[in-house]
């Protein structure tokens, strides 16, 4: 499913050919949430950002989805905050409402939401941040009508990376909020 991260607009619904396969062509200057789905398994989102300039690019992905069982997790890719704010961006939405959905469809998991920092900065605030942000996407979730006994938020500040801090593409990959499942 591609969706406008701007207004949450469904640009289109695709489905893989015979060999897991997909393709489709994409407006140029817009920022999309292209999420994979399947039944009995956990979504998977990516952010795909298109410059406004007229230059043909292809992206290859290969995506693996996790089932929906106890410990399976996910990171909340298309979630945006300002630097060093945990207000969530309104390009969050599309994002945040596929959790709501999971937890609507499937009303006896419980999950935890864990938030993460990169290394800059100092580490107290760091953690105090990363609590913050996973907070703000709990009470998100709650505000839609999620039973707030179902998740629980942590911050890990800048422990348990997933890429290296000394590269600014490294540290945005640092800067997530994951949701793992406690249990089903």
């Amino acid at each position: 499913v591609v969706k406008d991260n701007s207004n949450g607009s469904v640009i289109g619904k695709f489905s893989s050919d015979n060999q897991g396969k997909f393709s489709f062509v994409l407006e140029r200057g817009k920022n999309y949430s292209i999420s994979f789905e399947s039944e009995g398994y956990l979504f998977q989102s990516e952010n795909v950002n298109l410059p406004k300039e007229m230059i043909y690019s292809s992206i290859e992905k290969n995506i693996v989805l996790q089932q929906i069982v106890m410990g399976s997790k996910i990171i909340l890719k298309n979630l945006f905050f300002d630097f060093n704010k945990a207000k969530i961006r309104k390009e969050s939405f599309v994002e945040l409402d596929k959790l709501y959905n999971l937890l609507k469809e499937n009303p006896s998991m419980k999950i935890e939401l864990a938030g993460y920092t990169d290394n800059k900065g100092n580490k107290k605030q760091n953690l105090k941040l990363s609590q913050d942000r996973a907070k703000s996407v709990l009470n998100y979730i709650v505000k839609k009508g999620i039973n707030k006994k179902r998740i629980t938020s942590k911050g890990y500040g800048a422990e348990q990376p997933v890429a290296a801090n000394d590269t600014d593409e490294g540290r945005q990959l640092n800067r997530r909020v994951e949701m793992k499942i406690i249990s089903k």
